[in-house]
Formats: structure tokens, sequence, C-alpha cells
């Protein structure tokens, strides 16, 4: 298994590769699991408002073209 820090670099290299992207590595007995989740990260206070939160965001990245969904 590579060094945390070699694992550290490859991570922060996909992050500058992929911006608008949290990425992640789960280290495992059987290697690395390498993980991904689109930014904005929703916070909100209830269910309803998290569901018009995502509608919201992903209305303006349709609008942006930046992703589908």
């Amino acid at each position: 298994m590579p060094s945390f820090k070699d694992l550290d670099d490859l991570r922060d290299q996909l992050q500058d590769k992929h911006p608008g992207w949290r990425v992640w590595y789960v280290p495992q007995a059987a290697g690395i699991t390498w993980c991904a989740q689109p930014t904005p990260t929703l916070n909100e206070a209830s269910p309803d408002d998290l569901s018009k939160a995502i509608r919201e965001t992903e209305d303006d990245w349709h609008a942006e073209g930046a992703r589908s969904a």
C-alpha cells in the first residue's frame, strides 16, 4: 500500500484536476477505495428543506450545463 503522503498527493491531484468535487480515499485490507462527491455539501434542518436545496442546486447545474442528473 502506498504511504499516506502519496495517497494525499494523489487525492490533491484529483481535486485539482476536477474542481467542484471532494475526493477522498478509504484504506482497506484489500487495497484503497477512491471516492468523490460533488460540492457543495448541503445541510438543512429538515428532509423537505434538503430536498428543496437539492432541487435548486440541480437546477443551477442544468442551467450552467455543468452536470446532468
